[in-house]
């Protein structure tokens, strides 16, 4: 018998082949799998990279806002003493003013200031006022209406200065001069 041995080489080739072929599609494959696995592996490490960055920015530029509130907050502990004494002379001022006021207001017709000095401690605040009347009932009123004021606790006569009366008309020959001590009501600070 004889046996067709290039038939066989040739069967055995293709199957070679086929095989080979097959190895061979199945490594481009692989290698295109593991390609595009490296290449999306490496631009995910890129966006990370990036966000990274940008991380990293971030930090540098909130590092840098909280360093400028620090230095903030600083300066405005540094500026506080200063800015409560500027609201504690505004108060101050402003009571001033408010006490002027009541007084002139407190003032019946026919009396007028000489003079008015403010004493503020903050604590036992006062007005001494030095005043002129023409006659008696002037001085009596002017210290019920200080009396009555929101704003004094409390007045009193401290002197008065009485000139003889004319002999032939019964008038004062001068203004009666006379001096108030007006304690104010306490104000804190916080409350204006």
């Amino acid at each position: 018998m004889y046996i067709n041995l290039i038939a066989l080489q040739r069967a055995e080739q293709r199957k070679l082949r086929t095989l080979v072929s097959l190895l061979t599609k199945l490594c481009l494959a692989a290698f295109v799998v593991i390609a595009l696995y490296l290449v999306s592996g490496q631009l995910a490490i890129g966006g990370l990279a990036r966000e990274k960055a940008n991380v990293d920015s971030e930090v540098v530029r909130f590092t840098q806002r909280a360093q400028t509130v620090k230095g903030l907050k600083t300066r405005q502990a540094q500026l506080k003493p200063t800015v409560d004494l500027l609201h504690k002379t505004q108060v101050t001022i402003n009571r001033w003013r408010t006490v002027v006021s009541e007084v002139s207001y407190s003032l019946p017709p026919k009396v007028w200031i000489g003079s008015i000095s403010p004493k503020f401690d903050g604590t036992n605040d006062s007005v001494a006022l030095e005043a002129y009347s023409e006659d008696p009932p002037g001085v009596r009123e002017t210290l019920s209406r200080l009396n009555r004021s929101p704003f004094v606790a409390r007045a009193d006569l401290t002197g008065a200065e009485i000139p003889a009366r004319d002999p032939l008309t019964g008038k004062l020959s001068n203004p009666i001069s006379f001096a108030v001590k007006a304690d104010l009501k306490a104000v804190s600070v916080a409350a204006q």
